[in-house]
């Protein structure tokens, strides 16, 4: 299981390849806390003492005690939004939500 999402590092290296380094999971309220690290591709992933590009951590609810892996990937993937507040120069409010999930578009690799 993994994800593919590409990304740049701040190195200049462009990785796509996302899966679960390390997930601490609390079975009773079904919540994770997941480590994705990403890698070149997925060979690079695959290949043995390969290091990471990057780390990312994520809080994810709704993982279940039968399947807790492919929840979290699940999860990881969701949808999470908040709401923002702007003011127009007429002092109108309008409300807009923002997506705040950078793997909101990963595709199950």
């Amino acid at each position: 299981m993994a994800l593919k999402l590409s990304q740049n590092t701040t190195q200049g290296v462009t990785g796509e390849y996302w899966r679960i380094d390390s997930m601490s999971w609390t079975k009773a309220p079904g919540t994770a806390n997941v480590m994705m690290a990403l890698y070149k591709d997925e060979a690079t992933a695959k290949t043995a003492g390969s290091t990471p590009l990057l780390r990312r951590g994520v809080s994810v609810t709704g993982i279940s005690a039968t399947t807790p892996l492919a929840d979290c990937y699940k999860q990881v993937k969701a949808s999470r939004k908040r709401r923002v507040n702007s003011t127009d120069k007429d002092g109108k409010i309008t409300t807009t939500e923002v997506e705040t999930n950078p793997f909101v578009d990963a595709v199950d690799a």
